[in-house]
């Protein structure tokens, strides 16, 4: 086999091995996971407590129909995900051509690999041992741990648990996130479009007219992308910084009112009650698992009376600090990860300014091949760098989407201090506190969706107006020279 033949066949099977490293979608897990728990109250709510075995047969149908809605959501998305990566893919028309990309989905080998977080896997694991307590709790009138049906409980979650475990590693390999759901025109790396563009531009011999005729110069590329970077990694510490100040403003508010509850209403505060408050909490969370609310007025959470109301903000205050401190914690991994891109982008800024400086003496002397290595060793340095810099912000983005949540949840929490807080006054004055706050929130959502829409829409229009013009001009342009 000729030596050139060779080089090719491996430039294309290298080619044909690219593939996507992206972040694990929870969208599908969670749109699987909710569909089963809804599953759940309409069992509840159609057959009550009693359980039978038509009841089962019911209940499990619905979990096995849920497989097939779950099948269809991650088609989809794997279709339209394969779809923009190869716009050659061809659009189903039938449905046996439906079934055979269904089985390609199953069998065939994916053009990217999803990297999940430790977030993830605890959320999955969580998804895990929730169904298995549903199934439990559907399949049994009550859970006993002594005898006979012990054993079988202990069987019924055993199987469960490993059952819903696989289908849950299954989801995960086709959870793409939408950013990833946008169209790719080539899946070449940054790094070979900058060293084509290059001997592209040394080939010129660097002559003024040919230099203005290549296009994406790399030495301006460079520029580009690393001031892209910074400007990146500036966003995201400006961010990390607001919710550290933030965090540690309204943890230790919140935690000082924990504090000053305590101290200041000791006649007043019932310690068993705190204490009944906490275990109410815990058979609350597991009844809203299983879809359980007859009990609701046992509990005693929602109450109005005063002494209750005091022991629910001093839970709310202990939980609203607890998430503040975790977005401080989560801020160590974040400054580790940060100090390596900052000293990457500095190295690429620190090269960037050689090779501005050779290139200078290229232009003077056009022929000297040193330079030309030279150039050449500069522009590949920076290249690594560069995609190196945007590989660490990868792995920094789960780490601001954490911090995000917690602070958020803080957030949260500290409003429903303030609406609890309302209470002792008046009732209607806490819900109306409370139906603002949701207003202004939804408001705001809407008017970032609406905004989005609307400029999608006017670029499509002038898209659709400015195509046909060209195109009449092009004729015009040719029936002139004919």
């Amino acid at each position: 086999m000729p030596i050139s033949t060779q080089n090719n066949l491996t430039k294309n099977k290298i080619a044909e091995e690219k593939i996507h490293i992206v972040d694990l979608s929870l969208k599908a897990l969670t749109f699987d996971y909710l569909l089963r728990w809804i599953s759940l109250g309409s069992y509840r709510l159609l057959f009550g407590e009693s359980v039978k075995g038509s009841h089962l047969i019911f209940f499990f149908s619905l979990q096995l129909l849920i497989i097939i809605f779950t099948l269809g959501f991650v088609f989809w998305r794997e279709y339209v995900f394969r779809v923009n990566s190869n716009p050659k893919q061809s659009i189903p028309d039938s449905i046996e051509l439906i079934w055979k990309q269904f089985w390609e989905l199953i069998y065939k080998k994916r053009k990217y690999e999803i990297v999940g977080s430790s977030f993830s896997m605890l959320l999955r694991f969580f998804f895990v041992v929730t169904f298995t307590y549903m199934v439990i709790s559907a399949s049994f009138d009550k859970i006993v741990f002594d005898g006979y049906k012990a054993n079988l409980i202990g069987f019924v979650g055993a199987v469960s648990f490993f059952v819903y475990g696989i289908w849950i590693y299954f989801i995960s390999h086709f959870s793409v996130p939408d950013s990833e759901f946008r169209p790719v025109q080539a899946l070449i790396s940054a790094a070979s479009r900058r060293k084509d563009n290059l001997s592209e531009l040394l080939e010129s011999d660097l002559q003024g007219h040919r230099i203005n005729e290549i296009e994406n110069n790399p030495i301006d590329t460079n520029d580009t992308e690393i001031l892209e970077i910074e400007g990146e990694v500036r966003n995201l510490m400006n961010r990390v910084e607001a919710y550290i100040l933030e965090s540690v403003m309204f943890g230790a508010l919140t935690f000082s009112g924990f504090l000053t509850i305590i101290a200041s209403d000791t006649d007043r505060l019932n310690y068993v009650s705190m204490r009944r408050f906490g275990y109410n909490i815990v058979e609350f969370m597991l009844d809203l698992i299983v879809f359980e609310f007859k009990r609701l007025e046992e509990y005693h959470i929602f109450s109005t009376d005063p002494e209750h109301l005091l022991v629910l903000i001093m839970f709310q205050t202990v939980l609203c600090a607890l998430f503040f401190l975790m977005v401080i914690a989560a801020r160590l991994k974040f400054s580790k990860t940060a100090e390596q891109i900052d000293n990457t982008v500095r190295l690429a800024r620190s090269y960037n300014d050689k090779e501005e400086e050779v290139y200078i003496l290229k232009l003077q002397a056009p022929h000297n091949t040193l330079l030309d290595k030279r150039l050449l060793v500069l522009n590949r340095k920076i290249s690594q760098l560069v995609l190196q810099a945007a590989d660490l912000i990868k792995e920094v983005h789960p780490v601001i989407a954490y911090m995000s949540f917690l602070r958020n949840m803080g957030v949260l929490f500290f409003l429903f201090i303030i609406i609890t807080s309302l209470l002792f006054f008046n009732t209607t004055v806490a819900i109306f506190f409370g139906a603002m706050s949701l207003t202004a929130y939804v408001y705001k959502q809407f008017d970032t969706w609406y905004r989005q829409k609307r400029m999608q829409r006017i670029i499509n229009q002038h898209q659709g107006i400015e195509k046909p013009v060209i195109e009449k001009v092009e004729e015009k342009e040719i029936s002139i020279s004919e």
